[in-house]
């Protein structure tokens, strides 16, 4: 019995000696500290980088409203031959807006108003000046109808340009932080007032 005894108190002491040296140990706290932190770190690293990538497609925007606006200043759409082509102005409109803001814009999503405001006449006196949106993001036009809208005047007509992106982030709460709408994502939009030239020379 003595012996037993003796036997059970020696892996007594070996256990408490045991647990006093893995008390002691520090091998993997790195990684499990790391752990604690990579999630948080990686999020907003991540959210960095796709507001980088957000304002980036806000300047890609500017610029694609800018090529395609000169598409109607310059009567390059409305002089369009829709018989011969089978494209209306409003195409060759939308095709140049859509080939220059491909790089960080889904053309698909693009929302646009070429608004007729006449002459000179004043930016404020202009039906529509304002922007406004549907629950689903689309512009709604000064008679309430929601959808994309076309009207490129013609010369010397005061003509403008609004064209809308909205970014989706995708990272988790970007989009509750930098939302400006009820779709819950970001909104960029271009707006350019503009008068065409007197395109239509007689030779």
């Amino acid at each position: 019995m003595p012996e037993i005894i003796n036997v059970g108190r020696s892996i007594y002491r070996l256990g408490r000696a045991f647990l006093k040296m893995f008390a002691r140990q520090e091998d993997g706290v790195s990684a499990i500290e790391f752990s604690l932190v990579a999630t948080p770190f990686l999020l907003i690293l991540m959210g960095i980088m796709e507001l980088s990538l957000a304002f980036a497609a806000g300047t890609n925007l500017e610029g694609a409203t800018l090529a395609a606006a000169r598409t109607i200043r310059t009567g390059e759409a409305q002089s369009i031959d829709t018989v011969a082509t089978g494209r209306s102005s409003e195409d060759v409109f939308f095709d140049r807006l859509c080939e220059t803001a491909t790089i960080f814009v889904d053309c698909a999503d693009l929302k646009y108003q070429v608004v007729l405001l006449g002459d000179n006449s004043g930016f404020s006196n202009a039906s529509g000046a304002a922007a406004a949106f549907d629950s689903n993001g689309d512009l709604v036009d000064a008679d309430g109808n929601a959808g994309n809208s076309f009207d490129p005047g013609g010369i010397s007509d005061v003509i403008l340009i609004r064209v809308v992106y909205h970014y989706e982030f995708f990272t988790p709460f970007m989009n509750s932080i930098f939302a400006n709408n009820d779709l819950g994502k970001m909104t960029f939009m271009s707006t350019i007032v503009m008068k065409n030239e007197p395109y239509d020379f007689e030779i």
